[in-house]
């Protein structure tokens, strides 16, 4: 069989893959064409004929059938993401219950099969404890630096006020740091979001 005879056989088996796959999820299914392309490849390297391509072809199975594993797998994966939400929504927010919301968080974070290595690393050490780990962070820079002064006169008491007080180009830094560490947990939840609708690879 010449090489492109054997081509065409694959070509067509990719088209009617491709074809039946229209109803799996554009990242999906690109991703799903290029492991089996990939596959077919590597079953039909140099030196194969028209048997060999046939047999690779037919081990893979009918296109139909991959497609409908692959969108079994799919709504599976897809009913299976409540406790992936409820970690993305604790992670955000739970820090506000005592701090341990956001643990119980981090700990689904972590059990979950949903999410990457990278994916856990970042929802855990991006902002620790959420909007309330960057709440308690502002905190402590605005008090860190404060300008005391004392006023009262004759016969009234002492009063004491303080205000925060940066010099010009450490304010621009802080407000900036602020709107990042503010930003930053509200990123991770919509990163960790998105990233849930990802397909679960199986083994």
């Amino acid at each position: 069989m010449d090489a492109g005879a054997q081509d065409k056989l694959i070509s067509d088996y990719l088209a009617d893959l491709r074809r039946a796959a229209r109803g799996v999820p554009r990242r999906r299914r690109r991703e799903l064409l290029s492991e089996i392309e990939e596959h077919i490849r590597e079953a039909t390297g140099e030196g194969a004929g028209e048997v060999d391509t046939r047999n690779a072809l037919e081990r893979l199975g009918d296109p139909d059938r991959i497609v409908a594993a692959e969108l079994e797998r799919q709504g599976t994966a897809a009913s299976s993401g409540a406790l992936e939400w409820a970690a993305v929504v604790l992670l955000l927010v739970g820090g506000f219950l005592a701090g341990i919301g956001w643990i119980v968080g981090v700990v689904m974070l972590w059990s979950s099969r949903f999410w990457t290595l990278r994916d856990k690393l970042i929802g855990t050490f991006l902002v620790p404890g959420g909007l309330f780990g960057a709440l308690i962070f502002l905190s402590s820079r605005v008090s860190g630096s404060q300008i005391c002064t004392s006023g009262g006169g004759p016969g009234r008491a002492t009063v004491t006020r303080c205000t925060p007080h940066h010099a010009p180009l450490v304010s621009v830094i802080l407000v900036g740091v602020a709107i990042i560490v503010v930003i930053a947990p509200i990123f991770t939840a919509f990163y960790l979001g998105r990233r849930i609708r990802r397909p679960v690879a199986t083994a």
